[in-house]
Parts: structure tokens; C-alpha cells; sequence
């Protein structure tokens, strides 16, 4: 490909991107961290890339204080759910059994038609929470399913992706300067942070304790923990015991 073609692609993705940057409304993002401030625990999910933006949302949140857990982190559990009856369920299934009405739920998707993503709001909206979505491309059948909804005009995945990411950066920053999550949030990821690391010290002397009931290797018999220790874990990084 010629050295000119190169740089008229370059120079167009460029220029969309800047254009669906500077065209979102940025007066809904302070809105969106009010709720996630508000919020007892913040759920996030996508797909694809906006799985990876999901996760680094996630990073940032509990960064600032707040209980935030990434619906895909626990592969065990998508992987199951997944095989045992079907993907698109994964997320509505997983809200169905841990999530309350103080809660949030934020999806990120480029076309806000996947159905894994539908299944969880309307799931979320039937328990009563609060839905915040990072869209593009219209929104799709996400939009209408979201109490607040940041759009990305564009339909091309990759700046719609992107455009996700830089949100995700002003949201870190004006939680950075509204004082991250609240009083009680900050309370209850330390009481969590505390009781994963009490787990975490105990974990070897407990582990060997049922190696040597079994006839294992001790400690370091990491098969003994089983089902019962590996849920223990799940439990312990859904607290936010670990980073």
C-alpha cells in the first residue's frame, strides 16, 4: 500500500475520532458519577473490546473507593453458565443472584444490540436499579433500557471504543475531584479489603489442614481447596480483596 494511502487512512480515523469526541454530550458524565457515588455496588459488563474497557473502568472505580465488580472477571462462572445454558444469560443470571436495588449496573457496547447486554438491563431494571450505559452507534436497544446513556455518534467500532476509553478517563477524574466514593462506600470496600486479606492469611494453614484430612501434600496440595475454596476465593475478589 502506498506511503499516500497510509496516511489518508490515518488521517481519517483521526478526524472521526475527534469528531464523535467533541460531538458527545459531556454534560451527562458528572450525572453518571453521582450514581455511581450513590450506588451500594457498581456492576460493569461488555464484550470484546468493550470488555477490555469494562475492566479498566472497574480498575479506576475501585481505585477511587468504590465497590465495583467486573461481570467477566470470574471466568469460572461465565465459562459454566455459559456451557450449561447459554451466554447471552451469563450476565442476567449473575444479577439475578447477587445484585439489590441499591445497586448499578453500566454496560458498555459498541451497538447496544448484544444481547447478553439486553438480557442484563432489563434484568436490572426489573430488580429495581439504576442503569448507566457507554454507547454507540444509536445506542441500539440498549439505550432506551438505560436511566442515563452516554452515545458515541459514530459506527465504527474502533472510535466508538476509544471514545469509551477517553469517558472512562473523565469519569476517574471527576471522581478524583469530588472525593471518589462515599463515606459509606469507603467504609465497606476497607471492611472488605480487611476480611479478603484475613482470608488471604489463613488460606496456607487451612489448606494444609484439609490436605492432611485427605492425605494430601499440605499447603502446597492446591487441589485440596476444592469446590468450597475456590467459591471462598470468587467471594473474596467480588469484595474487592483484590486488585
Amino acid at each position: 500500500m502506498a506511503l499516500k494511502s497510509q496516511t489518508s487512512i490515518i488521517a481519517s480515523y483521526v478526524k472521526e475520532l475527534s469528531g464523535a469526541v467533541t460531538t458527545l454530550d459531556w454534560t451527562v458524565t458528572p450525572l453518571i458519577v453521582a450514581a455511581l457515588q450513590k450506588a451500594a455496588r457498581i456492576y460493569v459488563c461488555g464484550n470484546g473490546g468493550s470488555a477490555a474497557n469494562a475492566g479498566h473502568l472497574v480498575l479506576h472505580l475501585q481505585e477511587m473507593r468504590l465497590r465495583a465488580q467486573n461481570m467477566f472477571a470470574d471466568m469460572a462462572y461465565v465459562t459454566a453458565v455459559s456451557n450449561d445454558r447459554s451466554f447471552e444469560t451469563a450476565q442476567r443470571n449473575y444479577l439475578r443472584f447477587a445484585a439489590s436495588p441499591e445497586d448499578v449496573l453500566m454496560v458498555i457496547s459498541g451497538s447496544g444490540d448484544s444481547a447478553n447486554i439486553i438480557l442484563a438491563l432489563t434484568e436490572a431494571r426489573r430488580l429495581g436499579m439504576r442503569t448507566i450505559g457507554l454507547l454507540g452507534m444509536g445506542g441500539g436497544g440498549a439505550l432506551s433500557l438505560c436511566n442515563l446513556a452516554c452515545v458515541v455518534a459514530s459506527d465504527d467500532y474502533g472510535v466508538v471504543e476509544d471514545a469509551h476509553s477517553a469517558i472512562v478517563h473523565v469519569l476517574k477524574k471527576l471522581l478524583a475531584a469530588t472525593g471518589g466514593g462515599s463515606q459509606l462506600q469507603r467504609l465497606k470496600a476497607d471492611v472488605a479489603d480487611a476480611g479478603a486479606n484475613t482470608h488471604r492469611r489463613k488460606r496456607p494453614h487451612a489448606a494444609g489442614t484439609r490436605a492432611a484430612a485427605a492425605g494430601g501434600g499440605g499447603p502446597e496440595d492446591t487441589g485440596v481447596l476444592g469446590a468450597e475454596g475456590r467459591h471462598e476465593q470468587a467471594e473474596a475478589a467480588a469484595s474487592g480483596g483484590e486488585s
